[in-house]
């Protein structure tokens, strides 16, 4: 996975966010996130998290009717799912899944946490 710095272009609404799915069992954001250079700053850090966990891919996806992405590890199991809200050409939100519990209905799911903890 390639990481460039360019995430605050894409995020040019005033009023981006980022909302989590509270969530406790794997990492996951306290809060909603609001703004578009904190949201592209979070966003940019995941990905390159991401870049450097080799055995997970991101895979784009429509989600619910959104564009969205997939992040599998390398046995194909779901680690977490982000859906992206656009109106007027703008990104307005960024919303992300970790949860396996609330992952768990879309197939096999992995440990994003162990992922995370064995990287470090």
């Amino acid at each position: 996975m390639t990481v460039t710095s360019t995430a605050p272009a894409a995020l040019e609404a005033a009023q981006a966010r980022l909302l989590p799915a509270f969530q406790r069992v794997a990492p996951a954001l306290a809060r909603s996130l609001r703004g578009r250079s904190r949201v592209a700053k979070t966003i940019f850090n995941w990905l390159q998290l991401g870049a450097r966990l080799p055995q997970v891919s991101m895979r784009p996806v429509e989600v619910n009717g959104e564009p969205g992405a997939l992040f599998v590890d390398d046995q194909e199991r779901l680690l977490a799912v982000w859906s992206i809200a656009i109106a007027d050409g703008q990104i307005t939100a960024i919303r992300s899944i970790v949860n396996p519990d609330k992952l768990a209905h879309l197939g096999p799911v992995g440990d994003f946490a162990a992922l995370i903890t064995s990287s470090h």
